[in-house]
This record gives C-alpha cells, sequence and structure tokens, in this order.
C-alpha cells in the first residue's frame, strides 16, 4: 500500500471544468466526478433539478502526495472562492494493482 492524500471536492457544476484545469496543472490528472450531488450549504439549498445540469453541484475525489498538497490545496482555494463549495483532505493508503 502507498500512503496518499485524499482530496474530495462539492462544487458548483460550473467551476467543475476550472477545478479540473486548475488539478491538471499541479500534475493531478486521475479524478473521480459524480455530477448532481444534492445538499446544504452556504449558498442555501442545491437540488439537481436543473434540466440543463449547470446549477447543480458535482463532487471530485482524487488522491496527491504530500508534497504535491500545499499547491493542490491553493489552487483548489481559487476555485471554491469563485465558485463555492467545500474540500476535505485527509490521509489514505491506496492500494497499488
Amino acid at each position: 500500500m502507498e500512503a496518499v492524500v485524499r482530496i474530495e471536492v462539492v462544487t458548483s457544476a460550473i467551476g467543475l471544468p476550472q477545478l479540473c484545469a486548475q488539478l491538471s496543472r499541479c500534475g493531478i490528472v486521475n479524478y473521480t466526478i459524480v455530477p448532481g450531488v444534492r445538499g446544504n450549504g452556504e449558498r442555501g439549498r442545491q437540488d439537481d433539478d436543473d434540466p440543463a445540469g449547470v446549477s447543480g453541484n458535482a463532487y471530485l475525489l482524487t488522491t496527491c502526495t504530500r508534497e504535491q498538497l500545499p499547491r493542490v490545496v491553493e489552487a483548489i482555494r481559487e476555485v471554491l472562492r469563485v465558485a463555492g463549495g467545500e474540500c476535505l483532505v485527509s490521509e489514505a493508503s491506496r492500494i497499488r494493482h
């Protein structure tokens, strides 16, 4: 197993392309996106009831090394300032195949 940092981000669907671009600039190219997440937060209740899919939220899961973390956190923070949302960071272990 390999020690990694797990990063979970919930942000607006509009901010998702910018988030992915920022992560790519940091060398993070592997991630999982779950569209259409719902919840309640600083911008009120968010439902995924927009047929165009632009006013909903999305969940992004990725990992990075401890060395990458400071740069990745700043990149995510830039997106969250504009698009809103939340980011959780935790220690994890990855099973290599």
